[in-house]
């Protein structure tokens, strides 16, 4: 009995020990084939997938951020700062830190701040791609101090979601007010503006994007969850270049007094819109531009008439009427085929098509000094007939009449002169083309050709430009580029002088005469064309220089649909003649004659 108990003990002891062998067993081969199974993902992650998983999350986390150039500065002839660069805010959320509930609350409490409706905000930052979401940008500084107190106020809840990063932001720092309220930048129309993507528009700040833009360059580095750079190596990078900065012909003096009168002279002859500019005859350069109405190239985002932003010294014709006289008699003396002194019967109105001048007067016999101080159209006529088609547009395409000058300006156009042969010409352009009708130029390109006469006959291509200052430290001037000689220097004095007889002995021009100095001055009134006729509209102008040998300026005014007068005599005149006065004493301009002594005030 004893020994069956033992042996019974003995079996179940056996069997025991094979059930935990096998368990055993079943553990070892369930850990081995976990390790297998872990052996294999091991090599599969670091051996077979190592290059794809290594591409994706070197994508994740390494990547290549742009690095923006300084935008080079613009400065007018003096030194002056005209365009530069300051910062302003962009404002960015961080959606990885922020559920559903959270951007609710921050479009709710951001969005009057930032000047969007919440409602709008909410959607934008729901459907955006990426975790930072920039919801504004550029922003002032009040907007930016309202939305850094609004964090101070919501710490719990913006902190770590909102930051502002800050952004370059060109600014144009001479601005002036206009009688009602209005801010305009000063040569606003030469330097156009830089959007908030730092690209140029119009202008100088679109012809010299690429100088004063520089060359952008890049980094390539690893980033934190909130994709900000981690420095946890030398990381690869390409520096940027910055832009150059730019030196222009532009005086800002004379482009104050400039749009000081033309602003004056708008209300006082009740005009709708008008331009000045300024050239120096001996260099090409331009010394003013003032387009008015203006704008402020630091407010160029709410600007709703985007006429505003176009040049109509380059980026408009019109026809240009009487001062187009003066190229008229250049030529015709040049050519000889009438002098100064050459005599003819004028009648009211030409014979062959019925042609008149402006007062429709008969003055009988008169030298060509007098008929073009009384702009006499029948005059011009005249010396259009002795010089004939061949000779007369052989003389206007060299003075460049219908052709781009070239200007460094954005969007410059060329004008239209029919020639003979062409179509669109019919016998009679020579006569209307004499004085100023039937053809349409761009004021740069009729201020340039009568540089060309004002200087001693040779025709300069204009600028703007006067020199380029290079990062490395090295300047590029721009030189004076002569184009052709289009008359003769004898020529040129002729002319000077039989404008200046009509200024100084009560002709047409006679509200042009600045005391103790001798200019010439040509005025101009011609009819608005609107859609191929001639509407009721008039542009009134004056185009001289001074003084009448040695010039050191061309002055052109033009004036849109004056309603005090529609004649250039009465309203671009007298402006031209309060310009000159100052342009002639800022510029050294030494006197013809003795100044008059000043009247005691009382």
């Amino acid at each position: 009995m004893a020994q069956n108990t033992l042996n019974q003990r003995a079996h179940q002891a056996s069997r025991h020990r094979r059930v935990d062998l096998w368990r055993l067993w079943a553990v070892m081969i369930v850990f081995a084939l976990f390790g297998a199974y872990n052996a294999f993902k091991v090599f599969d992650l670091q051996v077979l997938r190592y290059n794809d998983l290594y591409t994706r999350a070197e994508k994740l986390i390494k990547w290549k951020d742009t690095l923006q150039p300084r935008r080079g500065s613009i400065y007018d002839s003096r030194g002056q700062l005209l365009a530069g660069n300051t910062t302003a805010e962009d404002v960015y959320i961080d959606k990885m830190h922020a559920d559903d509930e959270d951007m609710h609350r921050i479009a709710d409490l951001l969005g009057p701040v930032v000047g969007k409706q919440p409602g709008d905000l909410y959607t934008n930052l729901k459907e955006a791609a990426g975790t930072n979401v920039r919801v504004a940008s550029k922003l002032d500084d009040e907007t930016t101090a309202k939305v850094r107190e609004l964090v101070s106020r919501n710490k719990g809840l913006l902190q770590y979601k909102l930051y502002l990063d800050p952004q370059p932001l060109r600014q144009y720092p001479a601005v002036n007010t206009t009688p009602d309220g209005r801010s305009t930048g000063l040569a606003a129309s030469v330097l156009g503006f830089t959007d908030h993507e730092n690209v140029g528009h119009y202008g100088v700040e679109e012809f010299y994007n690429s100088t004063l833009g520089g060359e952008p360059g890049w980094i390539f580095a690893e980033h934190d969850a909130s994709g900000r750079p981690l420095v946890l190596q030398q990381p690869e990078m390409q520096p940027a270049v910055d832009g150059a900065d730019i030196v222009l012909t532009i005086d800002s003096a004379i482009q104050y007094l400039a749009e000081r009168e033309l602003t004056a002279s708008l209300a006082e002859f009740k005009a709708e819109s008008g331009y000045v500019v300024v050239q120096d005859p001996n260099t090409g350069g331009i010394l003013a531009m003032v387009s008015l109405p203006g704008f402020d190239p630091n407010k160029f985002n709410e600007v709703t008439d985007y006429g505003v932003f176009r040049n109509p010294m380059v980026n408009d014709v019109r026809e240009p009427g009487s001062t187009m006289k003066i190229l008229t008699y250049a030529a015709g003396i040049d050519a000889g085929a009438v002098m100064s002194s050459t005599t003819f019967f004028g009648t009211a109105c030409d014979s062959q098509y019925g042609l008149c001048n402006a007062t429709r007067t008969a003055y009988g016999l008169q030298s060509m000094t007098m008929g073009l101080g009384r702009s006499d159209n029948v005059a011009s006529m005249f010396v259009a007939r002795q010089l004939g088609e061949d000779r007369f547009y052989e003389y206007l395409k060299a003075f460049g009449i219908g052709q781009r000058t070239g200007i460094d300006l954005s969007g410059e156009v060329a004008g239209l002169l029919n020639y003979p042969g062409e179509e669109g010409y019919w016998p009679i352009n020579l006569y209307t083309n004499s004085f100023g009708q039937g053809v349409a130029t761009t004021p740069i390109q009729l201020v340039n050709a009568v540089s060309a006469v004002a200087n001693g006959g040779k025709l300069l291509k204009p600028h703007v430009l006067k020199e380029i200052k290079h990062v490395d430290g090295t300047v590029e001037p721009f030189e004076t580029r002569e184009v052709r000689r289009v008359i003769s220097p004898e020529t040129s004095r002729d002319i000077a002088d039989m404008l200046s007889y009509g200024v100084e002995n009560g002709l047409v021009a006679r509200f042009s005469r600045v005391p103790g100095y001798h200019v010439s001055v040509k005025t101009g009134t011609a009819q608005i064309v609107s859609n191929g006729a001639y509407g009721d509209g008039s542009f009134a102008s004056a185009m001289g220089w001074g003084p009448s040998h040695d010039a050191k300026f061309t002055l052109y005014i033009g004036i849109l649909n004056p309603q005090s007068s529609q004649w250039g005599e009465n309203t671009a005149s007298v402006s031209w003649g309060r310009l000159a006065k100052e342009l002639l004493l800022y510029l050294n301009a030494q006197p013809s004659e003795p100044l008059p002594t000043p009247t005691a005030t009382p």
